[in-house]
């Protein structure tokens, strides 16, 4: 995984009606806790230390991972208020709150050797093992996916010239006699891309088309 960004998210203070400031983060950017994945969290309080520091939330469940770090995992999307309470003589005191936005993980792209479709050379569209998946844009960690299916037609002329569905990712050795085989103006298209995603639910992507030239 890559290194984690600690970002200070807010540092709040409310002399009125708490005694102690308090940091809160996520361990990483963006400052979103996911649906379906642990989401380390980061919590300290002024003149207190982290063994007294208890975070509860309205949503889904918060576990200490080491002093001042937490687990969060959701149980549904919204602003989340995670409460902050430091304990003292085996009670909780209520120190302040933060609202965290929760999110469901995006669904994944599909590519073809890191290409999402266009103009192919035959070689280079037969040179790939098979079919990948990708989150779009910049989630702040890092999401393997698994494409358990997919399947595969070619087209040439507006006729079908190949069909094939697939159980795996991988191009078997029938859809490579087929990639060898196209010619210019071919069209091939992978659809029905079934992708599970980090939460172990399966989804369905958007198709992949290319064009030979």
């Amino acid at each position: 995984m890559k290194k984690i960004l600690i970002l200070v998210l807010a540092l709040l203070s409310n002399k009125n009606i708490y005694s102690q400031n308090f940091t809160f983060s996520v361990l990483r950017q963006p400052q979103i806790a996911y649906l379906g994945i642990e989401n380390p969290l980061s919590c300290t309080v002024e003149g207190f230390t982290c063994k007294s520091i208890i975070l509860t939330t309205d949503n889904g469940f918060i576990e200490k991972s080491s002093d001042c770090n937490y687990v969060y995992r959701p149980k549904k999307i919204g602003d989340t208020k995670i409460i902050i309470s430091k304990k003292v003589n085996s009670k909780l005191k209520k120190i302040g709150n933060f609202l965290l936005p929760v999110r469901t993980i995006p669904d994944p792209i599909a590519n073809v050797g890191g290409l999402n479709g266009g103009l192919i050379t035959k070689g280079a569209l037969n040179a790939q093992g098979g079919i990948g998946a990708h989150p779009p844009g910049f989630l702040g960690f890092e999401l393997n996916y698994e494409v358990k299916s997919f399947a595969v037609t070619a087209i040439r002329n507006k006729e079908l010239l190949f069909y094939h569905s697939n159980n795996n990712n991988l191009f078997n050795d029938e859809i490579h006699k087929l990639l060898d085989s196209l010619q210019k103006n071919d069209v091939v298209a992978f659809s029905s891309i079934l992708v599970l995603m980090g939460d172990n639910k399966d989804v369905l992507v958007k198709p992949l088309e290319f064009v030979i030239k």
